[in-house]
């Protein structure tokens, strides 16, 4: 069974910054106990800078991905808008009671939002 991380994101990074640092400051009496800190320092720092470059690469897709949905929900208002502009255009030229704007009149009604239904009791 794998440990439970302990604290946040940004705990866990802080020490282990301060793990990599108290090995560099503690070399000689690791090496003296009969293990080897240059392995650690240079296996911790590779797995911090890795994890901080990814979470780096993590924050822009999230701006980005929030910059794109903001893109994808103005052009789909926009959209809308000339949509449901063309049907009230199509319907003037056709008359409002044609058999034309009773047609336009049930294409609109698929591009309204439908109304809230009552929730079952």
């Amino acid at each position: 069974m794998r440990p439970r991380m302990a604290g946040n994101f940004k705990q866990r990074i802080a020490t282990t910054e301060e793990a990599i640092e108290w090995a560099k400051s503690h070399k000689a009496d690791i090496r003296r106990l009969g293990g080897n800190p240059e392995l650690f320092i240079a296996g911790g720092t590779s797995q911090l800078n890795s994890l901080i470059q990814a979470n780096d690469t993590q924050e822009t897709y999230k701006v980005n991905l929030k910059n794109q949905t903001k893109l994808v929900n103005q052009l789909d208002r926009q959209m809308f808008e000339a949509t449901s502009s063309g049907i009230d255009a199509f319907s003037g030229m056709f008359g409002k009671f044609s058999n034309e704007a009773v047609q336009l009149r049930r294409i609109r009604a698929r591009l309204q939002k439908p109304k809230p239904q009552a929730i079952p009791k």
